[in-house]
């Protein structure tokens, strides 16, 4: 009887031991990895320019907001920035054109900075107490006055 119930088992699992089999020493193929890979880059750079906004402080990158700012990579080790909706470009622009380069699958960046409305505000100057930073990054390049960016990212900076 056991043997009977064990075959019945075995050759209704038969597709599966098959394919487990089958798949022992096999590699996976690139294009079942590479959306996780483009995912890590992507969110590597928006990470680090995250970063690199808050370590710039309240005010320093933008001192109205809203800004917009766009960074591209024309060329590796190169970083040029628009702040007036990618009709002209620089390489020296700081603070952003300082910043970290855009991975090479993603040529194209954009920065934007607002103030977060529900904060308390200054009683002097009328200035809100927390600026909000958001971060786009893109594979191709975008429509400069309607985006759709790969991966968005956001952080918000205060005064100190």
């Amino acid at each position: 009887m056991a043997i009977l119930i064990l075959t019945v088992i075995s050759l209704a699992s038969w597709g599966t031991i098959n394919k487990t089999l089958a798949m022992m020493g096999s590699k996976p193929q690139w294009s079942s990895q590479k959306t996780a890979r483009l995912w890590t880059i992507a969110s590597s750079w928006t990470q680090a320019e995250l970063e690199y906004a808050k370590q710039l402080g309240f005010g320093v990158a933008c001192g109205t907001p809203p800004c917009t700012i766009w960074v591209r990579t024309p060329a590796p080790g190169t970083v040029e920035v628009s702040t007036d909706g990618c009709a002209t470009w620089s390489a020296s622009n700081p603070p952003f054109s300082e910043g970290p380069a855009l991975p090479g699958d993603f040529p194209w960046g954009r920065i934007v900075i607002t103030t977060d409305p529900n904060t308390p505000t200054d009683p002097y100057s009328g200035a809100s107490y927390l600026q909000v930073v958001e971060v786009d990054i893109f594979q191709t390049q975008p429509t400069c006055g309607s985006p759709t960016p790969y991966l968005t990212a956001y952080t918000s900076v205060g005064i100190r």
